[in-house]
């Protein structure tokens, strides 16, 4: 426009023939305007940037195992299809437990991961699957519920040995809903105190054996036997009297492990012969009473006294 103006002002000084000083300064003022002034660009019209097309199709997700609602334990299949609707492709599929993931994503199909219950607390789990798709969205399936129901354990037991009649802490794992307690075959009262302790109590004819835990995953055995303790008895000793130094044979049962044979709390020098049979002589010292023999099971007396005899002195004579 600038140079339109310019033109028509050179044009009326040409049909005059003259330039005047004040027009020649118009006129360079002009041209200066239109030197420093910027080229405006004709507008040009881009065409429209198309959107993004949208993903055509989808992927349907579905658990196919475990059954909702079952019970598992140990090594467990977890497997799901991906039906593909319109052109996408399957990239993947990730298992989840309980919103986590479950071993790493399979890339072909079919499409599963095997699960070790045994790493997860016993109770009710979720499992799902999502697919992954070439633009990376993710496609969920159905939840699946289930319960885990892993077998107990017995890591150990104290003591590990005892009378009828005492207490045993058993230690181990998954003993929450325990519905047995046995001592080697023999049902226990028990309490469970928590998923990984229970109390026993050794009862009545328990015989020297394993522990045993049932729950209903499974049951459990000790890898080792608790010794049931048998009390000491004692029915009979011969001779029923003696000097100090006397041979007693002493009948009974359950001698084995005896640690003390005593007459009337003096303790003698003794040899073990059998379970039922005690060799015992009689101390120094004694004096007549009972006759006591330990073991780690208990302490049996005898009801009746053993007669400690003393040698006749001669004090004097006369004449």
């Amino acid at each position: 426009m600038t140079t339109t103006i310019a033109r028509k002002l050179v044009s009326r000084s040409r049909n005059r023939n003259q330039f005047s000083p004040a027009f020649a300064r118009v006129l360079l003022l002009i041209l200066g305007w239109a030197w420093i002034s910027p080229l405006h660009a004709a507008p040009q019209l881009l065409p429209p940037v198309p959107p993004l097309p949208d993903p055509v199709g989808s992927l349907i997700v579905t658990m196919t195992s475990p059954a909702s609602g079952s019970t598992v334990k140990g090594p467990t299949p977890v497997s799901a299809t991906v039906r593909i609707v319109g052109s996408l492709t399957v990239q993947g599929v990730q298992f989840k437990l309980d919103g986590n993931n479950l071993g790493s994503e399979d890339t072909s199909a079919p499409y599963s991961v095997s699960w070790d219950t045994i790493t997860a607390k016993n109770g009710s789990h979720t499992l799902m699957a999502v697919a992954r798709d070439l633009a990376n969205l993710q496609w969920s399936s159905n939840s699946v519920t289930v319960t885990v129901s892993n077998p107990p354990t017995i890591t150990s037991f104290t003591p590990t040995s005892g009378l009828v009649g005492a207490s045993v802490t058993i230690n181990g794992t998954n003993f929450s809903g325990a519905t047995a307690v046995r001592f080697n075959g023999t049902s226990a009262n028990y309490t469970v105190n928590s998923s990984t302790v229970i109390q026993a109590t050794v009862p009545a004819n328990a015989t020297t054996g394993s522990i045993s835990v049932t729950t209903p995953g499974g049951t459990a055995t000790s890898s080792s036997a608790f010794t049931v303790l048998s009390p000491p008895t004692i029915t009979s000793f011969t001779p029923t009297s003696g000097l100090v130094g006397t041979s007693v044979t002493i009948n009974g049962t359950n001698f084995n492990g005896a640690t003390a044979v005593r007459f009337n709390g003096t303790t003698a020098n003794y040899t073990v012969n059998s379970s039922t049979v005690i060799q015992a002589s009689v101390p120094a010292n004694a004096t007549t009473g009972s006759i006591g023999v330990t073991t780690p099971g208990g302490t049996a007396t005898s009801s009746s006294a053993f007669t400690v005899l003393s040698p006749p002195t001669i004090t004097s004579f006369t004449p």
